[in-house]
Formats: C-alpha cells, structure tokens, sequence
C-alpha cells in the first residue's frame, strides 16, 4: 500500500514540474502606456486583459513619420524570454479590417538599452513569438514602423493582445516594486532612432578602428608611387647608372 502511495505522489510531482517550469505572461501586471488610439473603444488597457474577443485590442493611427507605440513598464526588472503579440483584427465582422503590423521596433530598458527589429507575419488570429532572452528589463516599448496594406482602414493598426513571458525563477525571486526611470515621460519612437544611431556610430567607428596603422584611408592616385615603390625604382636607377659606367670604363 505504501509503495503505491509513493508511486501515486511521484506521478504527481511529475506532472507538476512541466508547470512549474513554463514562463509566466507578466504583461497583465504592467502600467501601460500607448500613442493616441483610433477608437475609444481600443483602448491601451485591452493589450494585457486575457481576452482576445471582439474590441478587446489596441487600435492606433498609422503614420511613417509619427508611428504608433505601445509601453509596458514591469513591476520589477525580470528575466524576458519572449513576447508573444498578436495583430489587431475584428474577423468576426471583417477579414483583413485593419493594418496588421509587418516591421517593428522592440525598445528593451534594463542594465544597457537595446533595440530589436522584427518582421511579423501577415497573420491574424494567431500570436507570433519574438524571441528576447534578456535580462533585468524594467520597460519594453513596441514601435509599429511599417503595416501590411489593409482593407477597410489602411491607417488603422494595433495588436489585439500582448503577453511579455518571464522566467518562473524571476517571478519568485524579485522583489515588488518600482522599476527605475519609469517616472520619466519620453517618446519610444524617438528612443528607438537614438539607440539604432548609436548603433550605426559604434559600427562604424569599429570598422574605422579594424584599418592597418599607416594606411591611408584615401586610394593613392592612378600613377602615383608609394614611398616603398619611389625607394626601389631610386636603386634600380643607382644600380642602372653603376653598371653604364663600369661598361664604358670597360
């Protein structure tokens, strides 16, 4: 009897443990901020309320030159594997209503500020995952930079909902609280170009950096002599005019 008891207690841990070890969608626990939405009725609320029904998105104007933005700032730094998003869409009235999301931006705020770029499927109904693995991040902004061609209304695009998954390790061990800078107001699309220029900056310094001591950054000019090559046609012409001689002294 003993024996099967034990046997029945660790068939249970076992079927526990796959749960205990799945990453947790914090994104309901997060302050949510989001650009101007395009209808009252999708609001920035709706992104993290478990609900993927009709309305219960986030709409916002499309522009290129004002794109739409979401942000969440987490209840404390934690440890992010994923993102799960999934485009607005109304396909109980209409396929293909609005926008969906095709390139963007993922600002990610922690011990250094980083920038993903993203190209989402045109799909709709299904969550897309983007893969983080980062640490300590207190914020995670999401820029909508370029949309598929929508049907009814082509300046209208969101997502209907967002799950931001940590790892169960963070979700025990860290502390509640307030995240670092979240008390500052600033715009993720202006963050966003300010990081990827810092970026491109580094790069090219690193590539600047990776040229031979003593090259010239400018190609010599067609015809014109490097100092080695001046040096060695000087000795053919000394070694030209010693051999002249000796032949007339001949």
């Amino acid at each position: 009897m003993k024996k099967i008891i034990m046997m029945a207690f660790l068939i249970a841990i076992a079927a526990a443990a796959p749960a205990l070890c799945d990453d947790i969608n914090i994104a309901p626990r997060c302050r949510i901020l989001v650009s101007e939405p395009a209808n009252p009725a999708w609001d920035g609320k709706n992104l993290a309320d478990n609900d993927i029904g009709p309305t219960k998105g986030w709409l916002g104007f499309f522009d290129t030159q004002n794109p739409p933005w979401t942000r969440f700032i987490l209840p404390y730094p934690a440890s992010v594997t994923k993102i799960m998003v999934m485009p607005a869409s109304y396909t109980e009235l209409q396929k293909r209503r609005y926008s969906r999301p095709k390139k963007i931006s993922v600002l990610l705020k922690g011990d250094k500020p980083e920038v993903r770029e993203f190209t989402l499927r045109d799909d709709e109904d299904v969550f897309q995952e983007l893969p983080i693995g980062a640490k300590n991040v207190y914020e995670i902004s999401i820029v909508i930079n370029e949309v598929y061609p929508g049907v009814k209304f082509p300046n209208q695009t969101g997502f209907q909902e967002v799950q931001i998954m940590v790892s169960p390790e963070t979700e025990m061990v860290s502390p509640v609280g307030s995240a670092p800078g979240t008390g500052i107001a600033s715009n993720p699309v202006e963050e966003t170009k300010i990081i990827l220029a810092k970026a491109e900056d580094a790069a090219a310094a690193t590539q600047t950096a990776n040229v031979p001591t003593g090259t010239s950054a400018e190609p010599k000019k067609k015809g014109e002599l490097s100092p080695d090559e001046q040096e060695i046609l000087d000795l053919l012409r000394q070694l030209l005019q010693r051999l002249e001689q000796k032949f007339r002294e001949e």
